[in-house]
């Protein structure tokens, strides 16, 4: 099933934690998340929650990722988040709670989302006219 809640964890050598979260967040996963939130921040280790995988997200889950924050800040450790997928970008969006957060792109979307370029052409160019 795609909307299967997981959570992948991740230590990389700079010192922070990568949790990837997929799935879907909601009261009935939103506890597991918050354990594993709470148990990352406890190692007083910076935490970056990769949410590129959720395929839904409601007050439950901002409930988890404010309590995260909070700890986050009570720990004196980073916390960001990094691909929101169109599910929490919503979320956050429509509470307007996004810019509370440290949000990253997902590094793939760069390739993804990044529109074509209109073509250019120089003033005086074909198609170009002057009036007097």
């Amino acid at each position: 099933m795609d909307d299967e809640f997981d959570i992948t964890s991740v230590c990389d050598a700079g010192g922070e934690t990568v949790l990837a979260v997929s799935g879907e967040v909601d009261v009935a996963t939103g506890e597991l998340l918050h354990r594993r939130l709470a148990q990352v921040l406890a190692h007083r280790r910076d935490l970056v929650v990769d949410l590129s995988g959720v395929t839904f997200f409601d007050c439950s889950g901002l409930r988890v990722l404010m309590a995260a924050r909070r700890r986050a800040a009570l720990a004196g450790v980073g916390l960001r988040l990094r691909g929101l997928s169109p599910s929490v970008e919503k979320v956050l969006r429509f509470t307007r709670l996004r810019s509370v957060f440290t949000v990253e792109p997902d590094p793939d979307s760069c390739v993804r989302t990044l529109p074509a370029r209109p073509e250019r052409r120089p003033p005086g160019g074909p198609g170009f006219a002057h009036s007097a």
